[in-house]
Formats: C-alpha cells, structure tokens, sequence
C-alpha cells in the first residue's frame, strides 16, 4: 500500500525514503579469469572499507561462495565480529545468528557475510554494502539493508558497493542482470527515492492456484509416510534440495526416532553430491512402506536424509560444508518421535488424573469463554462448543481405559481423560477422535451441523482431519480379517455410556462404512464426501479457524485441570 501525501511528509519517513546510499561499482570483477582470485579481492577490500563500531553487510549469490569468502576472512583475523547468514543452517544456529544479528555492534564493528536469505525478512542496517549482482526486486531488497532507517545521515551517509559477474550466474539466469547492470550503471545514489520504476515483466514462478490450496488443507500423509511439499510456493529455490540430518550412531535402527523440524538442514544437490564423494561417509533414507532405514548411495531431490555424526558435513558458524570432517554436534530441540508418533497419546499422560466427564465438561466450559472472548458467529459459536462438549467420548472405549488404568491407582468403575500411566495403546494407531467422531454422527443423526461438529471433532489432535484410512501396516483382528478397521477403531467396537454435560450417550456400536466411498444406507455418505462439502460451503480458513477454538479449548482446560484438580475452572 502507498503512503498517503500527508505520510510521506513526516519526519521518519523522509529520513529513511531520502537516505544517504552512495553507489560505486567495486574494484573487483567475478569471471572465468578472476575466478580463483575472486574471494581473496573480495575478502581485501571488505577489510578496507570496513568501519569500526558499524556493520559491514557483504552479500553472495552462492552459499558455497559466502562459506569461501567467511572463510577467507577468518584467516585475517579481523578485529571486527564475523557472521555467516545463509539458508543451510539448523535451526537452532539460526536462531542463535538472528540473535547476534539483533544486538548492536560491537566496539571493532561487525562484518556480516550473507547470501540472498537476508533479503527479507531479517531487519538489519549497515553503514556498508558490497552486493553481487542480481535481478533488480532482489538488488532493492538489498540496498534496503543498509543506512535502513537513515540512521547515518548525520555521519556522511552509507557507501554501496556493487560487484559485476560475468560468468557463473546461478542461482539466475544471465538475462537477469541486463536491466540491473544498465540502472546500476545509470545511478550514483540508490536512496528510495531516487530509485527507478521496475518496468521488467515478472519472473515465472509457481503460482498456487485454488485447487492446489484446497488440497493443502489436507495435512495428512501420503502412503508412504511423506508430507507435501509445500516449496516451490513459498520462494524460489533455484536447484533442487533435500534435507539432512545428524545421530550419534553408526547405523540406525528401525526405531531410531524420526528427525524433528529443528534438526533439519536444508542442502544442495550440489553440496550433497560433494558429500558423497567420500567413499567412508553414510547416509540412510527412511522407507515408510518397510518401516525401516536403508542405506543409500545415489540421493535425489525431496529426500530426508539421516548422517552419522562422525561423517561430518557441518560447522557451526558455517553450515553444512562437505569439506568440514569433524563430528558434527548433535542437537535435539526436543524430545524426539519415532515415527508411529500415531501410536502413542502424549496429551493423555497427565500428573493428575481426571475423570472423562468432567473433562468434556471443563472444554465445554472453556470453548463457550473463548468464543465469547473473540466473538464468533452464532452458527460458528455453537459448532465449536458442541464438539468440545464431544470431543473425547471415544476415550471411553476399551481399549483406552485399559492404557489409563496401568496407573494401578485408579478405579476401573470410572471412565478417565487423563491418567499418568506411561503405556502404549493395545491397537497399533489407536486415535480416541475418530471413535468420538462417529459415535457423535451415530448419536445425532438429525443435527442440523452434524457434519462440521464431527470434522471438528476428529480433527482437534491433528491425527485425523480430510481422510480416513488405515495405516499402511495397520492390520485387522486376527478373528475378524474381512472387517472394516481404521486407526485403531473397528467396526462393531461398543462405547459404554458416558456422561455429556447434562445428558447421557447411550451404548454406541460403531460403524466405518463412511472410510469407503459411496453412501450407504447406515452411515450415509462417505468422509471424503462429507469433508469436501465442508471445504466448499465453510472454505479452508473458517474450518481452520473452527478447528483452532477447539483445539485451544482443549489445551486450556487440560493445563487448568493439571493446576486446579477437577475444581470449576471458570
């Protein structure tokens, strides 16, 4: 959005729309002749033009030449701080980095090596720039980190120095840098107000359309265990990559916990290929259909990938590096999964224990305060606190109440919610929602809302939301072979009555005709079916949005009862 006349007058925004950003093409050239001096002519002159107590923000269009040119100038032994910024870290180190992007410089100043990750997202200021250049939206991108706020107006302003490549263009395309080199050319200050119109037609890029966003909404995995891959709709990737990790093993077992999103560290094709290069090194996929780890030779694009530490690979202060061979520190954000993360009920393993009626009603009770707190719609408002008021029914089954009482301090005459017994479910894949969802859909068959209160219902854990299947190594009772069965739940399985608000839910037998596609006569229409019609008359954000208040009413009110016991929670 534009500023408005009388915006564009206040002091703030004059400072930083006429900031001082002198432009001057540097003293160094990247080609096919310079190519092995390049990094040294760099390194020399970010040391000249460097200034004590300021930063010195110098960015690259290759992560393998920031890591040189990082490298390069530790060997210098810089009085200034040195950083390293590109998208190959942990993500433990780049929280560690922002945090030290953040503070203020130190006495000897700082000098920042950066790839295009800094471009946004990342609110730094430098009283210099070196840049190479880049397709003219990611050059403005970058004139924006230096002298950001005009904070150098009053001390000579800021220099920017641009650098000109001739050869090795990637991650663009050499006609990228045509209409870039002409207005580089043309200006001696690249203050936002003396910045040029962009006239260029836009780059092609992946554009998510309504269909690829409606499947979106759909969290679950595939077949074989793997997630969607949402990136080429988040930013422009260049090459191909996949992800990397690291363990304290030599080779892993089939329970060797899955890798946790803070372990990850996203890598080239490139980079990777180079790791492979030495014959000692490992690395294994996991194979969601065998339920195992495997050892692989040749990686290809999408693949998570599993490394010894020993095998190196990572530094620290500088990302993945296949040239680096030490150890690599293992970091575990959190307490890792294994991958039958479907299995186990972590949210039902609880210091005090509470009774199953009493939960349903302290989520009632908290769902009706927090649609009051953010207002929702009438229709809305009701769906939300009827499935709290359900949402965990299923937890009555068998097969559950037999996991809460191994805490041996509990009476089986009561239905429990929450119990500190530290057991896994009998059934393989167990999921309480589903068995709450369909007795809800057997028990209320006239509601007016009965479809959106059963998604909401399923769906308030996160294990069951769009589709309703098996799992791929999900078998049946060995009695029953020919049944339907489904995350645990088979057909024919009896609820007891249990206590809703002020009513009681008769005995429920469940039935899973709605997992196959078609509609029958007992259940009607199939899941798929019904959760379709959901997305089209509700869309994507108001069921999210529905989905949310159930989820946090849930949390709120099993927080509470761990605080309070089974007291009024309001």
């Amino acid at each position: 959005m534009p500023l408005s006349s009388v915006e564009q007058t206040l002091p703030e925004v004059q400072r930083r729309i006429k900031a001082i950003k002198r432009l001057t093409k540097a003293a160094c050239l990247l080609s096919s002749e310079t190519k092995k001096s390049y990094v040294a002519q760099l390194a020399e002159l970010v040391s000249q033009q460097h200034q004590i107590g300021t930063n010195s923000l110098v960015i690259v269009n290759r992560v393998e030449r920031a890591q040189q040119l990082f490298a390069q100038l530790k060997k210098q032994k810089p009085t200034a701080e040195l950083l390293l910024v590109h998208a190959r870290f942990r993500l433990h180190e780049r929280r560690q980095l922002n945090q030290r992007l953040q503070q203020a410089a130190p006495e000897a100043g700082r000098i920042i090596i950066a790839t295009q990750a800094i471009e946004a997202g990342v609110d730094i200021s430098s009283k210099t720039l070196f840049t190479e250049i880049a397709p003219w939206s990611s050059l403005v991108q970058r004139f924006g980190r230096c002298n950001r706020y005009g904070e150098y107006n009053q001390t000579g302003g800021a220099d920017i120095f641009w650098i000109d490549i001739e050869d090795d263009t990637l991650p663009y395309a050499p006609e990228d840098f045509a209409l870039s080199r002409s207005h580089l050319l043309s200006l001696e200050s690249v203050a936002p107000a003396e910045l040029p119109k962009v006239t260029a037609e836009q780059a092609i890029h992946p554009v998510i359309r309504k269909k690829d966003f409606l499947d979106l909404f759909n969290t679950d995995t595939d077949l074989s265990g793997f997630d969607t891959d949402i990136s080429q709709f988040i930013r422009d990737l260049g090459m191909p990559q996949l992800r990397v990790f690291w363990r304290d093993i030599e080779k892993p077992q089939p329970d060797e916990p899955q890798p946790l999103p803070g372990e990850l560290c996203p890598v080239s094709m490139g980079q990777i290929k180079d790791y492979f290069k030495d014959k000692e090194r490992a690395a294994f996929v996991w194979d969601g259909l065998a339920k195992t780890w495997k050892k692989i030779d040749q990686p290809f694009p999408g693949m998570t990938l599993l490394l010894p530490a020993r095998c190196g690979g990572y530094d620290l202060e500088s990302g993945f590096d296949p040239i680096k061979k030490q150890a690599v520190p293992v970091t575990l954000l959190e307490t890792a999964q294994t991958d039958d993360s479907y299995t186990g009920d972590q949210d039902s393993r609880k210091t005090k224990a509470i009774e199953l009626p009493a939960h349903l009603r302290h989520v009632f009770e908290h769902a009706q305060h927090l649609v009051d707190q953010v207002h929702a719609q009438v229709s809305g408002k009701h769906a939300v606190v009827t499935a709290a008021a359900w949402h965990d029914v299923g937890k009555s089954h068998k097969v559950f109440q037999h996991t809460m009482l191994q805490d041996d301090r509990l009476s089986n005459e009561k239905l429990w919610a929450k119990s500190a017994a530290n057991a896994s479910h009998q059934r393989r894949y167990f999921r309480h929602e589903l068995a709450s969802m369909l007795a809800w859909l057997i028990n209320n068959a006239e509601h007016p809302q009965r479809d959106l209160i059963a998604y909401l219902i399923v769906s308030h854990h996160g294990k069951v939301r769009l589709s309703l299947r098996a799992m791929p190594d999900e078998k049946p009772p060995k009695d029953k072979p020919h049944i339907l069965y489904a995350r645990g739940v088979y057909q024919g399985d009896r609820l007891p009555e249990v206590t809703v608000l002020d009513q009681i839910m008769p005995a429920t037998e469940l039935r899973l005709e709605l997992m196959q596609l078609g509609e029958t006569d007992v259940m009607g229409p199939s899941w798929t079916t019904r959760v379709q019609n959901l997305l089209r008359e509700h869309g994507p954000f108001e069921l999210a949005w529905y989905e949310t208040l159930v989820r946090i009413a849930d949390w709120r009110a099993s927080e509470a009862e761990q605080q309070n016991g089974t007291e009024n929670l309001q």
